[in-house]
């Protein structure tokens, strides 16, 4: 298990930190959400149940999504601004609700797990994982308001909201792959 949940842990990182050189992206996205689908693939198999399925299925999709943002600005931006700002919008959208599905299945699994094993631990996770994904809900929604209206400071202090959120996740991820089951 601890295997699946390194590639995790380090897909989430990958997916956190953008690099690219000038405009060329160096790692992008669908590269770092198929190391995540690798390591829930990993612990769908050491550990069989749904959520892991469900969860392998939103990262497969958000890696795609990601492969999409790697190529829409070919396509559409100098064709149609409108179009162009709609789609990524609806892109940007449809990626948080996916990431959250994936966030939220991957520690609901774990926290499955820690009941079979140790109970306390699986009440901490499961508190941590209800104030993680209403915080996240709302933040992602303030966000994406911003960024319909086009309220640049609003939309920067979520961006980081959102980076904050997603590195508190991480570190959770971290102690679930270290803690005694």
């Amino acid at each position: 298990m601890e295997q699946g949940y390194s590639k995790v842990f380090w897909g989430f990182i990958l997916v956190t930190i953008h690099i690219s050189l000038g405009g060329l992206v160096i790692l992008p996205a669908c590269i770092a959400w198929l190391v995540i689908a690798s390591g829930i693939y990993t612990l769908r198999q050491v550990d069989v149940k749904e959520r892991w399925q469900m969860s392998y299925s939103f990262a497969l999709a958000n890696s795609a999504i990601g492969f999409l943002f790697l190529v829409e600005p070919y396509f559409l931006q100098s064709k149609d601004g409108i179009l162009y700002y709609f789609i990524n919008a609806l892109l940007v959208l449809v990626t948080y609700i996916l990431e959250l599905l994936a966030e939220y299945l991957i520690l609901k699994a774990a926290i499955d797990f820690c009941k079979e094993k140790n109970s306390s631990l699986a009440r901490k996770y499961a508190s941590i994982l209800e104030g993680y994904t209403i915080i996240f809900l709302v933040v992602t929604m303030v966000h994406f308001s911003s960024f319909m209206i086009q309220g640049i400071k609003i939309a920067s202090i979520t961006s980081m909201l959102i980076l904050f959120l997603r590195i508190y996740y991480i570190v959770q991820l971290y102690n679930i792959r270290n803690s005694p089951y």
